[in-house]
């Protein structure tokens, strides 16, 4: 039995989608209380620290600076307007390479997803960084996958990624899965009163 927590990273940034951070901090908080020490110890960092604006009329807090973050088990990317502007600072994909470079899981929601392509972060690496990501050739296999993925969680590698902000549970779950096993999910998924475990993608990037 692991005795020592997963240290999880929050990438936030201004107009991210409220529900990308809330819906896997309730699965990883939930998978706590049916284990008997604390799984998942989660940090929320962003450019500085302080409150930050969300799209849905809430603020969140990051306690730190990406720059000062200490390397990470887990990276989550939200998505939201802000993400595509976070992207466009070459020290901020240093910064996520940084944090993200021994990572077991790295997860991204949305537009979350052209952080971890502008980084370089699928197994390949095939795309590098690009203020014009979206509209780039390379990026396009990978991302029309996710368009088509509804409520499934792509598995690139190392990185899982949905679409919508309402398959973020699932991504959250996924994470459980690939750390915990499936048995907790199940419990997870009871406690949440989500239904039977939902079917995942396992896509190559190509």
């Amino acid at each position: 039995m692991q005795t020592k927590a997963r240290r999880v990273v929050v990438v936030a940034y201004e107009e991210l989608d409220l529900l990308d951070v809330a819906a896997p901090l309730a699965v990883f908080s939930s998978a706590g209380r049916r284990w008997n020490f604390r799984p998942y110890k989660v940090t929320v960092v962003g450019t500085g620290s302080g409150l930050i604006s969300t799209r849905d009329q809430l603020r969140i807090e990051t306690v730190e600076p990406i720059s000062a973050a200490a390397p990470a088990d887990v990276v989550l990317l939200p998505g939201g307007y802000g993400a595509r502007r976070w992207l466009q600072e070459p020290t901020h994909l240093a910064e996520l390479n940084r944090i993200a470079a021994g990572a077991e899981w790295i997860g991204a929601i949305g537009s979350g997803v052209l952080a971890v392509l502008a980084a370089g972060l699928l197994p390949e690496g095939q795309v590098s960084a690009s203020a014009e990501l979206a509209s780039t050739p390379e990026a396009q296999p990978f991302l029309e996958r996710l368009k088509t993925a509804e409520r499934g969680v792509i598995v690139s590698g190392r990185v899982l990624s949905v679409a919508r902000s309402a398959a973020a549970v699932e991504l959250a779950l996924a994470i459980v899965r690939n750390t915990l096993g499936p048995k907790l999910v199940a419990m997870v998924r009871s406690e949440l009163g989500l239904e039977p475990e939902a079917e995942t993608l396992t896509i190559k990037y190509e």
